[in-house]
C-alpha cells in the first residue's frame, strides 16, 4: 500500500452551507444521474454523473464524478475535461470540469471503473470516498471537511493488484486562479508560490519537495482586492506528507 496525504484549502467568500448547529458538517450525495453526451464525449453516448457536497458552517464544496458509459470505450469512462471536478463554490480555481487525475504506470486511474463511491460520515465531520479499479492498482481517495472548516482534507492511497507492479504514480492537479483568462481573451498573470519561490507563467517551476511544502496559486491581475475576475479568491493545495506503509 502506498499513500499520499494532501491538504486542500480554498478561501472563498459567500453564504455558508445550511447546518443544524455551528459545529455540524452536512453531506449530500446526489446519486448517479445519466445524460446524453454533449461536450463530454461523442454524440449519442451516455454520461454518468454523481455529485457529493460537503458543507460546514463556513463553506460548501461540491465534487463531481463523471464518465462516459459507452461500451465502445472498452471498460474506460472518458470525459472531455476530466472525471473528477469541483463545481462549487466556483467553476474556476480548482476546475469544475476536472481538476484531479492519478496516473498509475502512465495510465489515468480516474477514467477506470468506479468500484465504490459513498459517504463515510457526516455531522461530527463530513467525509466520502471513491475507489477506482485501475488494471495495476486499486486507487482510493478520501475527502474530509471538519466542523467549521473552510478547507478540504484529502488522502490518496493505491494498492497494487495481485501480480502487478506499480512503477510510477503521478498526480495531476488543474486550476485556473481567479479567472479564465485565455478563454475570455484576457491577459492575466498567474503565479505558483511556495515557501522557496514565486514563479510566474509561462515558466515551469521545478519543485524541491523538502522545501516546497505547499503550493499557492494566484493571479496578480484578476483578484478580488482589485475588483477583477469572477471568482472569490485564490486556492492552494498543500501536500502535507508523502509516506510509504503497508
Amino acid at each position: 500500500m502506498r499513500t499520499l496525504s494532501l491538504v486542500g484549502m480554498v478561501m472563498v467568500a459567500g453564504a455558508a452551507f445550511g447546518a443544524e448547529t455551528p459545529d455540524a458538517v452536512k453531506v449530500h450525495d446526489g446519486g448517479p444521474q445519466t445524460n446524453d453526451a454533449t461536450w463530454e464525449c461523442t454524440s449519442g453516448h451516455q454520461v454518468r454523473k454523481q455529485r457529493i457536497t460537503l458543507g460546514s458552517s463556513a463553506r460548501k464544496y461540491t465534487f463531481l464524478v463523471s464518465g462516459c458509459q459507452d461500451p465502445s470505450h472498452e471498460g474506460k469512462h472518458p470525459c472531455a475535461e476530466g472525471n473528477f471536478g469541483m463545481p462549487d463554490p466556483i467553476s474556476g480555481n480548482w476546475y469544475w470540469g476536472g481538476f484531479f487525475r492519478v496516473f498509475v504506470n502512465d495510465t489515468d486511474a480516474t477514467i477506470c471503473d468506479v468500484k465504490d463511491l459513498r459517504v463515510i460520515e457526516q455531522d461530527t465531520r463530513g467525509e466520502f470516498q471513491i475507489l477506482w479499479s485501475h488494471p495495476e492498482a486499486e486507487v482510493g481517495l478520501r475527502l474530509m471537511l471538519l466542523p467549521g472548516g473552510n478547507h478540504v482534507l484529502a488522502d490518496l492511497v493505491w494498492k497494487p493488484t495481485p501480480g502487478a507492479t506499480v512503477q510510477s504514480v503521478r498526480v495531476e492537479l488543474t486550476c485556473y486562479p481567479s479567472f479564465f483568462t485565455a478563454a475570455r481573451n484576457r491577459t492575466g498573470e498567474r503565479h505558483c508560490q511556495t515557501p522557496r519561490a514565486d514563479q510566474v507563467e509561462p515558466t515551469t517551476l521545478e519543485l524541491q519537495p523538502e522545501q516546497d511544502t505547499y503550493l499557492y496559486y494566484y493571479d496578480a491581475v484578476f483578484d478580488m482586492p482589485r475588483a477583477r475576475g469572477t471568482d472569490h479568491a485564490q486556492p492552494s493545495w498543500r501536500p502535507r506528507a508523502l509516506r510509504a506503509g503497508t
